[in-house]
């Protein structure tokens, strides 16, 4: 899937600048920084009220939370043996 993508990113940047290596280039990067702001947003819960959220299946790992995050009450934070 991934590679399929790829494919149709560089597609687009391709027929979007006619060749010019410096434009795709420049739109590459631009279209990087969205997809990372994106991610930041996806995975920011610093402060959010989860507490009515099933997490049982949801992978946690990268996400973002603060002293503040509300919690379901059967989520059990790992701690360290």
């Amino acid at each position: 899937m991934g590679r399929r993508i790829r494919r149709r990113v560089s597609n687009i940047l391709d027929r979007d600048t006619g060749g010019n290596l410096e434009l795709a280039i420049e739109r590459g990067r631009a279209l990087h920084g969205a997809l990372f702001d994106l991610l930041y947003v996806l995975n920011d819960f610093t402060g959010s009220d989860l507490r009515a959220v099933d997490l049982a299946a949801v992978p946690l790992g990268g996400v973002l939370w603060s002293e503040t995050t509300q919690w379901p009450p059967d989520l059990r934070r790992a701690s360290p043996a």
